[in-house]
């Protein structure tokens, strides 16, 4: 089976920096892993820095052109979906942030070792600026301040709890998750707090959740500027709350509500909904096995009948 598909999600709506995404791929294409591959899933990127891309590139990755505004769960969703279709299944899907470069010939072999020692559904490496480790750990002063990011790691690979989280940027997602979910991503959200389900998604699969000691990778914070077809800091202003600022379903908070009483918890870290430590075992699994099937039908709009992935407007060039 192949390895990995490595997702370099990029998005032109409020500004793209064609350059840099240039430097991360590259600095993707010469890791020393073998047997992955390499899509470019660009949301409405324009046209000249499509072609610049295509001209800098070539045929050494395959390109997801996307011509609508979609939230980047949805795109990158769909990027791995035509991926799977054109090359087959993998063992794991990487997201990978457009401000995120590689340091080292070996993190993406590394990430994936890590990803194959145990029973992981999700497995995330470091970066070097918005972890999110303050916010969901307490470490550190302030969501900026990385300086005791490295108190996680001092038992080495840390396996991240159920309820908490990382900041995504560089993740390999297991194709347990896909095979069952239909989907790797949960696509409900506009804005923020997608995150703070990765935990529960795994758990309901039996699998962990970790992050790789050794694996700290550049990341240049807001490349694209986040979620920016949805703008949440907008949604904001306008009396919206972050952890309510919902993908084509009503409500968010109705949503998620309904799942508690099989385990699930949203954005704890504000509190929001903090899930029953009593519902999983001394592993972090779900005892509940109705978690899984509420997460699959509830967290998806394709499984929800909201969105159909084959209706995406795009272009695709292997």
């Amino acid at each position: 089976m192949n390895k990995l598909l490595v997702v370099f999600n990029t998005c032109g709506i409020k500004r793209e920096n064609p350059d840099q995404y240039i430097r991360g791929i590259r600095s993707i294409l010469d890791q020393d892993l073998d047997n992955f591959h390499v899509v470019v899933s660009s949301c409405l990127n324009s046209d000249s820095g499509r072609q610049y891309l295509i001209d800098n590139l070539g045929d050494q990755v395959s390109y997801n052109f996307i011509d609508e505004t979609l939230p980047i769960n949805v795109t990158f969703n769909h990027s791995c979906l035509k991926g799977r279709e054109e090359f087959g299944d993998y063992e794991g899907y990487v997201y990978v942030d457009s401000g995120v470069t590689l340091k080292t010939q070996s993190d993406l072999s590394n990430l994936y070792n890590l990803f194959k020692r145990d029973d992981y559904g999700m497995v995330s490496g470091r970066t070097d600026s918005d972890s999110g480790y303050s916010l969901w750990f307490g470490l550190g002063e302030g969501l900026w301040d990385t300086s005791q990011d490295h108190k996680l790691f001092d038992g080495g690979d840390f396996v991240i709890p159920v309820g908490k989280t990382v900041n995504l940027h560089f993740q390999i997602f297991g194709k347990k998750l896909i095979d069952y979910y239909g989907f790797l991503m949960p696509d409900i959200y506009a804005g923020y707090c997608t995150e703070s389900v990765f935990s529960f998604l795994c758990a309901a699969l039996d699998t962990k959740f970790a992050v790789s000691k050794d694996v700290i990778v550049e990341h240049i914070h807001q490349m694209d500027i986040g979620s920016s077809g949805f703008d949440p800091l907008q949604w904001q202003r306008d009396g919206g709350k972050s952890y309510e600022h919902p993908f084509l379903v009503p409500s968010i908070a109705d949503i998620v509500n309904k799942g508690h009483q099989f385990g699930f918890g949203y954005e704890e870290c504000e509190g929001i909904l903090m899930h029953d430590p009593d519902k999983f075992d001394d592993n972090g699994y779900a005892k509940d096995d109705r978690l899984k099937d509420f997460i699959r039908d509830t967290q998806f709009v394709g499984n929800i009948g909201l969105m159909d992935y084959d209706k995406v407007n795009h272009t695709w060039k292997a």
